[in-house]
Parts: C-alpha cells; sequence; structure tokens
C-alpha cells in the first residue's frame, strides 16, 4: 500500500504525532509512505519518523498579514498537493486538520485516488475564517471517509456527514519512565502556553488553595505564545515560588515523572492527549468537562475528576479533594491506568488499518 500523508508542518502538535506514530508502524509493515508538510526543512522535526518514510517539506509559508498573500500561498499550496499527488500516484492519501483538508479534496479532484480526512479539535472553536469551515462543508462529500476523535464531535454534525465519520481516538504511548523522588508534592499540567488550554485559569485555581497546602507546588510544562502573561499572572499571585513554566519537556513524558496529580484545564480541545498519558502513568486527574475529549476519556468520580468547563471555584474544590486525600490519588491513579489502556497505540494503529482496508476496498 502506498499512502500520502498530508499534514501542515511536522512540528509539536497532536496531528504531527498521530502521523508519525502510525507511519511508523505502517513501515513496520512494509507498507510505501511519505509525509507532505508546508513547512520548511529548516524547521525542527518534534517527532521522530521512521527511517523509511519519505519526507516531503515544501517550504510553503501560510502568508500571514494581507488577504492576497494568504490566497497566493494556498494557490501555491494546492498546485504543488495536486502536482506530488499526480506524481506519487498513492493508492490513498490521508489529511489532518480543516485548511490541510480542504486543499487537500480540491487537490485530489478528478484522481480517482481515495482521500481520508481528520479533523482533530473542536470545530466550533478553530481560529480560522469561517468561509474554510463552510467550504469544508461542501467538499467533505468527497471524502472516502471522515475521521473524528470522539463519538461527541460526530454527533454534532449532519446525517450526511456522520453517516461517512469513523471514531478513532488518538493513540497514546504510555511513557516508559521511572518515577523520580522529589521533595515535597507536585500537580502538574502540559500543553501549549495558549488560551485554548486554559492555564491562567489552573493558576487562579491553585492560587485559591495554595496556602493550605504548603508542600504542594504547580509545574505548567510547554512553551507558547501566552508564556510572558502566565508568568505576569504568576508575579501577581505572589506564587513565583509554587508555580513553575519549567518549559518544554526533554522527552516523552518526562514532565510526569515527579508529578503527584495532574489537570487538564482546557477551555476547549480535540481529544486530549496529555490526559490519556497522565492517566496511564497512574497519575489522579482533574479535568474541566470542556468540548470535546474528557467526558469520552474520563468517568466522573471513577477513574478521574470532571468539572464544569471554566469553572476556577470548582475547579480548586476538586483539586482540593484530591490533595488532601491520598487514598483518593491512589484509587484514581490506579483506576485511571487501566481505563486508558484502551488508548494504547496497538489499539489504534488496528482501527486504522480496518478503515484503509474498507476505504480501499470500496474505491
Amino acid at each position: 500500500m502506498r499512502v500520502l500523508f498530508i499534514l501542515a508542518g511536522l512540528g509539536m502538535g497532536g496531528a504531527e504525532r498521530v502521523a508519525a506514530l502510525l507511519t511508523s508502524n505502517w513501515a513496520q509493515q512494509g507498507q510505501q509512505l511519505t509525509i507532505v508538510a508546508f513547512d520548511s526543512p529548516h524547521d525542527p522535526l518534534a517527532y521522530e519518523f521512521h527511517k523509511d518514510v519519505e519526507l516531503v517539506r515544501l517550504d510553503i509559508a501560510a502568508g500571514g498579514g494581507s488577504l492576497l498573500r494568504g490566497i497566493t500561498a494556498n494557490a501555491r499550496r494546492l498546485l504543488a498537493l495536486r502536482k506530488l499527488i499526480r506524481e506519487k500516484r498513492p493508492d490513498l492519501v490521508i489529511s489532518f486538520l480543516t485548511k490541510v483538508n480542504v486543499l487537500t479534496l480540491v487537490a485530489a479532484l478528478g484522481s480517482g485516488i481515495p482521500v481520508i480526512i481528520s479533523e482533530r479539535n473542536n470545530p466550533a472553536k478553530q481560529e480560522a475564517n469561517p468561509l474554510w469551515a463552510w467550504t469544508w462543508l461542501k467538499l467533505s462529500h468527497f471524502a472516502a471517509a471522515i475521521v473524528f476523535q470522539t463519538e461527541t464531535i460526530k454527533s454534532r454534525y449532519a446525517k450526511d456527514i456522520a453517516e461517512r465519520a469513523v471514531v478513532i481516538p488518538n493513540p497514546v504511548e504510555k511513557p516508559a519512565l521511572v518515577r523520580q523522588n522529589h521533595d515535597g508534592l507536585v500537580v502538574v499540567a502540559a500543553g501549549r502556553l495558549a488560551h485554548q488550554k486554559g492555564f491562567d485559569l489552573l493558576i487562579a485555581a491553585f492560587a485559591m488553595l495554595a496556602d493550605d497546602f504548603p508542600d504542594w507546588r504547580l509545574e505548567i510544562w510547554g512553551e507558547g505564545s501566552e508564556r510572558a502573561s502566565l508568568e505576569q499572572q504568576i508575579r501577581e499571585t505572589g506564587m513565583t515560588e509554587r508555580i513553575m513554566l519549567p518549559g518544554m519537556s526533554q522527552g516523552h513524558g518526562h514532565w510526569l515523572v515527579t508529578a503527584d496529580a495532574f489537570v487538564l484545564s482546557s477551555r476547549f480541545e480535540g481529544f486530549g492527549n496529555v490526559l490519556v498519558e497522565a492517566m496511564l502513568a497512574g497519575l489522579p486527574s482533574i479535568a474541566f468537562d470542556c468540548d470535546f475529549g474528557p467526558r469520552d476519556i474520563v468517568t466522573d468520580g471513577v477513574d478521574g475528576i470532571l468539572v464544569p468547563s471554566e469553572d476556577v471555584r470548582l475547579l480548586a474544590d476538586a483539586m482540593r479533594q484530591v490533595m488532601s486525600d491520598e487514598a483518593l490519588r491512589t484509587r484514581l491513579g490506579a483506576a485511571a491506568r487501566g481505563k486508558a489502556g484502551r488508548f494504547d497505540v496497538a489499539t489504534i494503529v488496528s482501527q486504522w488499518d480496518s478503515l484503509t482496508k474498507k476505504v480501499l476496498y470500496s474505491a
């Protein structure tokens, strides 16, 4: 099987990580795989790719700024994709994320090659011109299949889309790390330092109860555009010795090695990889019940705690409950480790295997 994957870039992100895991597994099966991205060949790779996976980085920036530059960039991307599809003649094309899905569907028109498109985030809250979402709806019927990450997202779409949609969660690797001894106790969070991830809400919640838990500190791992504003918020709370922004993790799951509890404070998600990683590591986890992901992963009170979305006071109450009760932390962590196993790589890859075989059989 010859498969062409198409992504915006090969930096840090859920789509990029899924592509790396899928192609690595399929390359070991002898499949011929090419990953096409629009970023620069000089940009660092966030994930390791199998040696037999061909990487084609087109170096076509999004344009940014003016409307004309954006249109020009996307026209160049479209032409480059169409040329590659004709040259490679893959058996199947798989693309990720709304804008890339639109460009891929247009590029593949008339080729006779089936296209699977995959959406990875909350479609209602993505920072994109509404024209992209409208165009996606009009073009989606050209897709051989549409992959969503949760049943909740699938249920938000009309019948004609839902009928061709398949729910495949993200594959999550269990971190192969040994827990490290550390002073005190640590609540961790991880992700891009961006408004979506709600770390400002988490900082506010921790500040509400920090005086009652002097042995606890908060670590928020990641980098992003909101670092400066989060640092300012931490200074304003007087918590510079208790709330840390240590930056990027040194490796997969390294942020878990000194953790005693985990919080997902996102305003919205497509799935919530870090939540599953924390659960696989046996951490008691608290998550905002945002759209989408947490409710499909956590059973409230059984293997984690769900809190009404963006309610800082109730988040602080849930954190207080977990931080004050070691037995509860142990029970939630043990249940979480067992529940999260359904997202292991082998299980999810087999679901993609079934989908690709079905698409190729009916093409």
